[in-house]
């Protein structure tokens, strides 16, 4: 029960413990007992809020302590001891916890952050009690020592009030020097009334600094009675003594004293019977903190309040205060503490709402979410008419927002549409459902929404955004004369909007879709005229690449990305920029340019794991530089011969069919070269004049001399060498799997560990964790996880997501395997592997028995268009496996039939097929038929070198 933190329930048991080990030799034991014991009392206390709870909590504690006093729980034991104090209000005594721990032998069992919070809490204790003599000196130690800006302001401000409270001025208090110290004039009750005067006539011209220098001089009706007392004692033993040696009652200094005497206690009688100004001048002193913006001084000032004036009439108001307070140094418990504390309370109304609104907004940092919409839901339903509610469906919007729990909040706010039909949330209820739908791709859905907030509210703050979303709306419906017309509307009524960089985005995707090329160029040039973020910035320049790459504007292409490279290589995507700069080059027959780029890259920002077009990189580099030396080699084989071989000129004119053959041979011919070929007058011309070829052998030959002569392999191997020398631990994995790729083995009896991990890229992580999932189930996992959780924006986080599936389907975990198969196709819909995801979904509900859902998965496979092929067949072959598995051998046989008749090209699946299908029919009794189905199979020739092609053989003899 502990360990599932039920410490409340496992409360009985460990006091059996206790009643059992106290006497035992198993006493030893008891340690963590008593340390769970007092936990048990703090957790009740947080869900009671018992004042004995903590007191029981410090009674474990102590015990634990004095039996224990080095034992393991002992700093923590500390803590949580005064921690309880503060619960109980009682400051002083976590004071002297705090201060305990900061002497040795405590302190030497602290780390940083233990110190650190020990000097915190110090700090506020001794703040809140005005404990400046005792506090300076541990102010001042963690102003020292902490290295927190927000702690060192606490620090400074505790000083900087302890030390005008102790007197010490400086030149700031230089007027005020002749009240420093013990003097009769600095306890005067009049002087000290004129100076909260004094202060509220500054603070009334906003004149905050002086008014506060008066303040902070005021001394309370009670320090003055103290002090007119002590001073009462003081002259009464002066004129004791003096009586005692001078006989004379008239002596001058006598009654001198006798005089001081009468007026000091006058003065003692008035303070006596003066109500305390005390409260109102501590809450002068916290409002001028709060008017000045010293947010610090302002939230410990109406703490303060709270816990010196619990029953004073404003302390609603105070605890408001201290939570506006709490929110502006950002003290997230504290928030949540001060919000609750007046929550609780029925009676304070005045600022609930905003109270609610500002704990909603730190629930929802904190990730409390539980908290959070359990608050939400019920202020609603308490007031759906306030302009609050607004803020609360903005909040919780935003909230099912990140949390992609989009079915939910369609499902709740078109509850309270329906229920609060004319409330001021409509609008912004009207908006996240709408958001919800686009989210979901759900765009005409969506653009009902958007259209009622513009038809039917159009003063809301929710228009203007409606707009916009209105014309993606018109986008995914793929009306885009309505998408124009919105985004341009947008831009006319909002020019300067933060959005207008999106929107100058979405209109050059109209653009692009419609074919207005140069348009949509203006367009995606305008995107970084208007919005900083680097996400459509880089959206936009990689957009137009594309559309100058449609448009084979190479060059322009080259420059767009070039420019990209230029101005945002800090910040965006800079090794994906230079794989399609080096595409432009090679598109631009600048192969050599290509490489040479990519070679650059792989050196300089290989030993990033997070540079992800690395990894594109590394793929295309070997592929690029085999490709355009092949094609250098046989355009410029072609037209060296063409040039200097006449009989050759003479054959291709003669008979066009050799120039379909050779063409035939020699694919990478380029296309301009290709229809000059083909046409009858050009190759008769060349019999005459070669000049025709000349600028295409010119350039050939200038790129067969550029070309680099080493080889992808000699490349890698050498950065793999220097890698290794240099520790570059992240190049050199990516360099050995790219190695091993083109089957050059570096290394070869390396093996991979999960100290490995740490400095992968996501490519070589699932590549390392593919090696050794064979013999490290557990360590491949790890692997995989970590792709998932470190590179959550990288697209191999679809690949480590099918591999995670793989390892729980084989180890029989088919629900868990089915999440991460769901969730692979949910999260990557565009993945060019994403097939895979879905028929392994179609395989673990086969293993979970679930043949028609898994014949549903198979169905989607083969009714979709872009995964025509072997992924075709694989889904027709399994949707008869399920049908074999359920007994239905007719529909089984039909599915099979389906497989070698449509996708024979795919011998692996339609070899299978013919298997399964034969012993189908001779399950059916229709042996015939299966000789007849093997005897089709056998008599194929492309077949031959199929897995199962012996096993058919031997089959057909048994018939």
């Amino acid at each position: 029960m502990v360990g599932n933190k039920d410490f409340v329930g496992a409360r009985p048991y460990m006091e059996e413990l206790v009643s059992r080990f106290q006497a035992s030799d198993q006493k030893d034991n008891l340690e963590s007992v008593y340390f769970y014991l007092a936990i048990s009392y703090l957790v009740e206390y947080s869900d009671t809020s018992s004042k004995g709870s903590l007191t029981k909590a410090v009674e474990w504690l102590q015990r634990m302590q004095r039996e224990f006093p080095n034992g393991k729980n002992a700093i923590k034991g500390y803590l949580y001891e005064a921690d309880a104090y503060r619960g109980l209000q009682d400051f002083l005594k976590a004071a002297d916890v705090y201060e305990m721990m900061l002497k040795q032998p405590l302190e030497a069992r602290m780390n940083y952050e233990q110190r650190m919070e020990v000097l915190e809490k110090l700090t506020q204790a001794l703040y809140i009690k005005r404990e400046w003599k005792r506090g300076l000196p541990w102010f001042t130690v963690f102003l020292k020592e902490t290295r927190n800006p927000e702690h060192k302001a606490m620090a400074a401000a505790a000083l900087l009030e302890g030390n005008i409270k102790e007197g010490h001025f400086d030149v700031a208090l230089e007027y005020l020097r002749f009240l420093v110290g013990e003097s009769e004039a600095r306890y005067n009750l009049q002087l000290n009334v004129a100076l909260i005067d004094a202060g509220d006539r500054l603070a009334k011209e906003k004149r905050y600094t002086e008014a506060m220098l008066m303040y902070r001089m005021v001394l309370t009706v009670e320090e003055i009675t103290k002090w007119q007392k002590e001073r009462l004692t003081d002259l009464e033993g002066q004129l004791n003594r003096l009586r005692i040696t001078v006989k004379d009652k008239d002596n001058e200094r006598a009654i001198e004293l006798e005089t001081k005497i009468f007026n000091t206690k006058a003065q003692i009688k008035g303070l006596e019977d003066l109500k305390s100004y005390t409260s109102e001048l501590q809450v002068r002193i916290a409002r001028n903190y709060l008017m000045t913006n010293r947010d610090w001084e302002s939230f410990y000032a109406y703490m303060n309040l709270i816990e010196e004036y619990p029953d004073n009439a404003n302390v609603e108001s105070y605890i408001y205060a201290a939570f506006t307070g709490a929110t502006k140094i950002n003290k997230p418990d504290a928030v949540i503490s001060l919000g609750e504390q007046y929550l609780d309370n029925s009676k304070y109304v005045q600022y609930r709402d905003d109270v609610i609104v500002k704990l909603l907004e730190y629930y929802k940092n904190r990730g409390e979410y539980y908290d959070f919409f359990e608050l939400a839901k019920s202020f609603v339903e308490q007031s759906p008419n306030t302009d609050y509610a607004k803020s609360v469906i903005f909040l919780m919007g935003d909230t099912y927002t990140k949390l992609s729990q989009f079915d939910d909040m369609i499902r709740q706010f078109e509850a309270w549409d329906k229920k609060y039909p004319t409330s001021p949330m409509t609008p912004g209820l009207y908006y996240w459902i709408g958001l919800a739908k686009i989210l979901k791709s759900e765009y005409g859905e969506a653009w009902d929404n958007y259209n009622k907030i513009l038809l039917d509210y159009p003063s809301s703050t929710y228009a203007e955004d409606s707009l916009y979303r209105r014309g993606i709306c018109y986008m995914g419906i793929e009306d885009f004369d309505g998408a124009k017309r919105d985004f341009n509307a947008y831009i006319r009524q909002y020019p300067e909007n933060s959005q207008r960089g999106e929107v100058e985005f979405f209109l050059g995707e109209v653009d692009s879709a419609t074919g207005n090329v140069e348009s949509a160029l203006n367009h995606y040039n305008k995107v970084e005229e208007y919005t900083d973020s680097i996400q459509f910035i880089q959206n936009a320049y990689f957009r137009m690449g594309a559309l100058l790459e449609t448009n084979r504007d190479y060059e322009k292409m080259a420059q767009v990305y070039g420019t990209f490279i230029d101005k945002y290589a800090d910040r965006g995507e800079l090794t994906g920029a230079i794989f399609h700069l080096g595409r432009a080059y090679e598109l631009n027959d600048q192969p050599q340019l290509m490489l040479k780029e990519y070679l650059a890259a792989i050196s300089e920002f290989g030993d990033d794991p997070y540079t992800y077009g690395l990894d594109d990189i590394l793929k295309a580099y070997p592929e690029g530089y085999y490709l355009n030396k092949e094609r250098i080699a046989q355009n410029l084989a072609l037209l060296q011969k063409l040039n200097t071989d006449a009989s050759y000129r003479k054959l291709i004119a003669d008979d066009r069919q050799a120039v379909f053959t050779f063409l035939g041979q020699n694919p990478l011919i380029e296309e301009p070269i290709k229809r000059a070929l083909y046409d009858q007058n050009f190759r008769e011309g060349l019999v005459k004049n070669q000049e025709s070829i000349q600028p295409w052998l010119t350039k050939y030959q200038e790129l067969s001399t550029v070309f680099p002569s080493e080889t992808p392999e000699d490349s890698f191997s050498r950065l793999y060498k220097q890698a290794r020398e240099d520790g570059e631990e992240t190049l050199a994995l990516r360099l050995k799997y790219s190695l091993a790729q083109q089957g050059v083995k570096v290394d070869p009896g390396r093996v991979f560990t999960e100290d490995d991990f740490f400095y992968a890229s996501p490519v070589s992580l699932v590549w390392v964790g593919k090696q050794i999932e064979q013999y490290d189930t557990t360590a491949a996992r790890s692997a995989f996880e970590m792709v998932v959780e470190d590179h959550p924006s990288s697209d191999q986080v679809f690949n480590a997501l099918v591999a995670l599936g793989n390892l729980e389907m084989e180890a029989g975990n088919n629900q868990q395997a089915l999440e991460y198969f769901e969730r692979a196709e949910r999260e990557f819909p565009m993945h060019e592997d994403g097939v895979d995801a879905v028929l392994r979904q179609g395989d673990v509900k086969r293993k979970m028995g679930d043949n028609a859902s898994a014949r549903e998965k198979y169905r989607q496979v083969s009714t979709t268009r872009d995964w025509r092929g072997p992924a075709h067949a694989e889904a027709l072959y399994k949707t008869g496996q399920s049908y074999a598995e359920e007994g239905d051998l007719k529909h089984a046989l039909a599915s099979y039939e389906r497989v070698y008749i449509g996708y024979s090209a795919y011998t692996d699946w339609a070899s299978k097929a013919y298997l399964e299908s034969g012993r189908t029919l001779q399950a059916m009794g229709n042996k015939e038929d299966a000789r007849r189905t093997y005897d089709e199979f056998l008599e194929n020739d492309m077949f031959k070198t199929t897995e199962v092609y012996p096993i058919i053989q031997q089959e057909r003899k048994s018939l």
